[in-house]
């Protein structure tokens, strides 16, 4: 083979390739040779194209060099390192480092948008500043003309583009050797060209290997053509740079210079002796889109929207997030079930990053835990079965979460008294809780705002809990269910629910761990087969947990129980009423004793503690050296599934900011998923987790659901015709301002004056009466959907906004507005633009 060298070049070589052979097995099994002892030599930079029929072995050679192959033998030096015979980890190295790809398929990932692929090579090249990353997608997004799809999916382009979007890919990161096959294939010649003057250019720093069927292509920008046939190389041709193609546009066009001057002064021309007809048209305009406003907010009812208006007016940032489980199963030919059903099981840091997911990080997500502590182990107070008040006849007296902050600055709530915690031990409480604290009469003063800085101490654990604040809430809203019991009152009940949270830092979390394994009950009653009842005049409150009987030394028989409660002796002889000194093995096997305990259970369906009872039996009596009438043992294992302890997982919360287009864009991903039943008929199988928004404004919106979309789909009828009225309108006007205003336009035209200047004057007089209309009718529109909303919610517990109007809303109908007007001006203009002044002057006269 004879190598032709046209001028001289720089070889500073950095790719060898020596005697590269590479054999394919066939689909018939037969041994195809795609590269046959090939030995060339690549410089450092310059663009080289491989050329030659199908199966010539040119994508072959690519593949080899850029390490996406293995040769059968010979090798590729790399700044004389073997790179053929290197491990998978140093090549991955080398492809990650030094290479840069555009393959023929173009190889992009249709799970990503066109920047999410840009921004793939630096994300593996390790990029991790997330400013350079976005700066440099944008560079080359502008270099090749990206703009226009750049934030759309893969599989919304053509084959044209996702070629572009390939080759702008390879070029994204700083690699010294570039390496193309076939990047022209789908693109068209402006494109063609465009990219190959970019490879050109770039060739002057790296080495650019393209594989291509385009003779033409070579001879305009090859630095270094090599010709392929069978396996081997059969020219080698090496010539000078030659000058690229550019594409040239020699048109030259006249401009009439705009004058800012000439246009003000057709505006007060067209202006005089039109101000009571303005005030009509104004007055015109400003009622027909109030008209149109009103019917459109209407139109646009979503439940989700309802939800995200209800929570901006409440000022409720923090929105409790279950996560549930759509899906259906069958047995045999019948479906058990379908639907969405809550679900809470799985470790807190998996549901939080499947939430946080779900969201794609752009909310913050709050973990709660179990708190479950009375009022009883702080104060000198107790829980009975009627609270001695009577604002609520739910059960109040109980903490039932701590939700746990990373940084309370970015908290957002309403806090009447205090400040946000600082300290590991500070807390913030809710109104409603200060409220319930005061009203058991067992602290020094009244005023809630005397509770900041009081501090809380367990009795038992002496776990502290300082409040630093008091977070305002409407929960005086509720005082008419103060007779009855939450099963009357089930918004009201859920709603109050959450008001029984804590808020505090993640070291007070590690705090309430340390003494997880106690748990708080509202009270026991012990009976046994000597007597129906014992003792009433105990102060038990707590029980503490244990998993093993090895420490205690019982007196008698201890029942083969794997779960129960352990008295001391001191407690056996209280409840009996005897000496402790008279306990022995068969005073204490002549009782079998159960305790009946009242407890505080978290109802899960409306986030309330409810009352509930269980009996658990004595399963053995201990020495003792003393009387602990607060805290009994219980050995906790099977049957003791009612007991919840603290500081286990509960529940996650959503972190609103205070973007409320921004929060209404997250709480629609967090929406239940309503499938119909043929859905599930049609995929039996089917079974997805996601998570949904948890509040009772969600559960009376979808009450009043089908009520209020009833009036959606009368509005909907309303707003075509209003809008149709406005766009009638609009046009009408138009044509009638031209027509009366033709003389005055024909007269400048024969002049000589510009009538692209004179629209521009009458479209922005247009504008000017569109916006005051516009902004005369953002008052009644709201007026009218206020006066909707509190019709709608008078019989509801709390204010529901169903209807809502935010300001892209208005933005849309000014907008609208304002796209009719153009439209019409638009027509005019091409109307008006095709004929002569003199054409102009006939038809007026």
């Amino acid at each position: 083979m004879k190598q032709i060298y046209v001028g001289t070049m720089n070889m500073d070589t950095r790719v060898k390739i020596k005697d590269l052979c590479k054999v394919y097995i066939s689909n018939t099994g037969a041994n195809v040779l795609a590269l046959k002892t090939i030995s060339v030599e690549f410089s450092s930079t310059g663009m080289v194209f491989l050329i030659g029929k199908n199966g010539s072995g040119k994508s072959t050679l690519l593949n080899l060099i850029g390490a996406l192959d293995k040769p059968t033998s010979g090798n590729v030096m790399i700044n004389d390192i073997d790179i053929s015979r290197q491990n998978r980890q140093n090549r991955e190295q080398y492809r990650r480092d030094m290479v840069a790809y555009v393959l023929s398929n173009h190889a992009l990932l249709y799970e990503l948008n066109v920047r999410g692929n840009l921004e793939l090579p630096l994300v593996v090249e390790g990029v991790s500043n997330k400013l350079e990353r976005q700066k440099r997608v944008q560079e080359i997004i502008n270099q090749f003309d990206l703009s226009e799809f750049s934030d759309r999916n893969i599989n919304e382009l053509s084959s044209g583009q996702l070629q572009r979007i390939a080759v702008a890919r390879a070029l994204i990161k700083d690699s010294s050797i570039l390496l193309c096959d076939e990047p022209s294939e789908n693109l068209d010649e402006e494109s063609t060209i465009k990219i190959f003057s970019t490879l050109k250019e770039l060739s002057k720093d790296k080495l650019i290997i393209v594989v291509t069927h385009e003779k033409e292509l070579a001879e305009n920008y090859g630095d270094r053509i090599i010709e392929l046939d069978q396996g081997k190389i059969i020219r080698d041709d090496v010539r000078l740079n030659k000058n690229t193609p550019i594409l040239e546009k020699d048109n030259i066009e006249l401009k009439t210079r705009f004058s800012i001057f000439r246009i003000l002064k057709y505006f007060k021309l067209f202006m005089k002796k039109q101000l009571i007809m303005m005030m009509i048209i104004v007055g015109l305009f400003s009622l027909v889109l109030t008209f149109f406003g009103n019917f459109y907010a209407l139109s646009k009812y979503d439940s989700s929207d309802a939800l995200v208006a209800t929570l901006q007016m409440n000022d409720d940032y923090v929105i409790p997030v279950t996560e549930y489980v759509h899906t259906a199963r069958f047995l045999g030919d019948e479906m058990l079930y379908f639907g969405v059903f809550p679900f809470q099981e799985g470790l807190p840091s998996e549901i939080r990053d499947r939430l946080s997911h779900a969201v794609n990080d752009r909310a913050t997500i709050l973990s709660s835990y179990y708190l479950k502590k009375n009022f009883q182990d702080f104060i000198d107070y107790h829980v009975s079965i009627g609270p001695p008040y009577s604002f609520s006849p739910y059960i109040s007296t109980i903490f039932t979460d701590v939700i746990i902050v990373d940084d309370f600055s970015q908290l957002h709530l309403n806090l009447l008294y205090g400040t946000m915690p600082s300290e590991v031990n500070e807390v913030l409480i809710y109104d409603y809780m200060a409220f319930n604290l005061l009203q058991t009469e067992a602290l020094d003063f009244v005023e809630m705002e005397n509770l900041v800085d009081y501090t809380l101490i367990d009795r038992d654990t002496q776990m502290e809990m300082r409040i630093s604040g008091i977070i305002g809430t409407n929960y005086e809203s509720y005082s008419y269910t103060e007779s009855g019991n939450y099963n009357d009152y089930p918004f009201e009940t859920f709603h109050l629910a959450r008001y029984q949270s804590i808020y505090a830092s993640p070291e007070f979390l590690l705090q309430l761990e340390a003494e997880n394994m106690y748990f708080s009950f509202n009270e026991i009653i012990f009976s046994s087969n000597l007597s129906e009842t014992m003792s009433e005049e105990n102060n038990f409150r707590k029980f503490r947990m244990v998993d093993s009987l090895s420490m205690y030394n019982f007196i008698g028989a201890s029942l083969d129980h794997n779960s129960g409660i352990l008295l001391s002796k001191h407690q056996f002889a209280s409840l009996i009423g005897v000496d402790p000194l008279e306990v022995d093995a068969d005073l204490v096997n002549s009782y079998v004793i159960d305790g009946m305990f009242r407890y505080l259970l978290i109802d899960e369906s409306i986030r309330k503690a409810s009352r509930s009872s269980v009996q658990v039996s004595v399963i053995g009596v201990y020495e003792s050296d003393g009387l602990d009438p607060f805290v009994i043992d219980c050995l906790y294992g099977e049957n003791m599934d009612h007991i919840t302890l603290n500081a286990m997982f509960r529940m996650n919360y959503l972190m609103l900011g205070t973007n409320w287009y921004v929060n209404s864009k997250l709480l629609e991903e967090l929406e239940w998923p309503y499938l119909p039943r043929s859905f599930f008929l049609e995929n039996p199988d089917y079974e997805v987790y996601g998570f949904a928004e948890n509040t009772p404004y969600t559960v009376l919106i979808d009450k009043a659901n089908g009520y209020v979309s009833s009036i959606k789909n009368y509005g909907l009828n309303y707003a075509y015709l209003s809008f149709g009225l406005l766009a009638v309108l609009l046009t009408v006007y138009v044509f009638s301002y031209h027509k009366k205003h033709s003389y005055k336009i024909a007269v400048i035209s024969m002049q000589g004056g510009n009538y692209g200047h004179v629209t521009i004057m009458i479209t922005a007089q247009l504008i000017i009466l569109t916006t005051l209309a516009f902004l005369i009718s953002i008052f009644p529109i709201l007026r009218r959907i206020e006066l909707l909303n509190r019709d709608l919610a008078k019989n509801l517990p709390y204010e529901i906004f169903f209807f809502s109007m935010n300001v892209v809303d208005f933005l849309l109908i000014f907008g609208i507005s304002i796209l009719v007007v153009s439209i019409g001006m638009l027509f005019m203009f091409i109307y008006f633009r095709s004929k002569q002044p003199i054409e102009m002057m006939k038809e007026i006269m």
